[in-house]
């Protein structure tokens, strides 16, 4: 069954229950009735997925909601306008890294992804810049969910906010670069490419950082919070860069599972306590790790 996005048309505050039929749509269609602003409605995909017949995204324009409780959706999601909302009912809602998600338009305010605890695994990310005056459009996840997304073209997150209880992923060859605070409470992981937290960036809350064969970078000194425990797997590809000037704490680090002494970190010619060991080879840049080593003995 093929029909064009835009005969699904709801009046305001209804409910479309798409339940019994694959719902395919045509590219280049904003899931809207026939463009009206004040019209959105509530989209629902329960039992069957979504299905794009063609390369263009599912659009969502201003003020417009859809909802994905079945597995499997393949198409492209593109939040736009102000205050749309994709609600994500299952997990592996999207069909497993071939989602791309984009957050794109000049009045892109307030438009959220929500997670509401369920683990997704999408494609690339296309964070757009968005409006620099109003609410910023988000990813969230109210309660823990593991969002991991596979990166295939170098972006810089300038605007999009992570927030709430979020386990981040980074895969794919390409960088992601946030450029403004990461709020999500929670875990990364960098399992290829490179996920940089730029020099405008602080993410106070991570309370884990893995490092398994790719590159995370630090543009700013302590942009981590000083309890946070960094783990770097024995692969020669897992790489920590710490640009010149930077001084990050941590409570722990672990390389390929063995805890390391407290002391200070970093690459050949960083000036760091341990720069002429093994461990060396796993940094880069003039930057330290200061590993503090700081643990508590309780007695009963």
């Amino acid at each position: 069954m093929q029909m064009s996005a835009t005969c699904f048309g709801a009046d305001r505050n209804s409910l479309l229950l798409v339940s019994r039929c694959v719902a395919r749509y045509e590219p280049r269609n904003r899931l809207t009735d026939y463009g009206s602003y004040g019209n959105p409605g509530t989209w629902i995909f329960r039992n069957r997925p979504a299905v794009c017949t063609g390369s263009g995204p599912l659009e969502l324009s201003s003020h417009q909601t859809v909802r994905f409780e079945a597995q499997d959706n393949r198409l492209s999601l593109k939040m736009g306008g102000t205050s749309s909302r994709a609600h994500c009912g299952c997990d592996y809602a999207f069909s497993n890294h071939v989602v791309n998600i984009s957050f794109s338009g000049l009045s892109l305010t307030d438009s959220i992804l929500e997670l509401n605890g369920f683990d997704q695994e999408v494609g690339n990310l296309s964070l757009g810049k968005g409006s620099k005056t109003q609410t910023a459009p988000g990813i969230r996840s109210s309660s823990p969910a593991r969002f991991s997304f596979s990166q295939s073209s170098d972006n810089i997150n300038s605007n999009v906010a992570f927030t709430g209880q979020i386990d981040l992923v980074k895969k794919g060859t390409a960088s992601m670069t946030f450029a403004r605070v990461y709020d999500a409470t929670g875990t990364v992981s960098v399992a290829e490419g490179t996920l940089a937290f730029a020099d405008n960036c602080t993410a106070p809350n991570v309370t884990n950082v893995t490092v398994a064969g790719g590159t995370f970078s630090l543009g700013r000194p302590q942009a981590l919070a000083k309890a946070v425990v960094l783990e770097i797997s024995d692969d020669a590809a897992s790489i920590v860069d710490l640009a010149d000037g930077v001084r990050q704490r941590c409570s722990a680090l672990f390389v390929g599972g063995r805890r390391m002494p407290s002391g200070t970190y970093g690459a050949a010619g960083s000036g760091a306590k341990y720069a002429g060991e093994a461990v060396a080879a796993h940094f880069t840049g003039g930057g330290i790790l200061d590993v503090s080593g700081n643990f508590t003995i309780v007695v009963r």
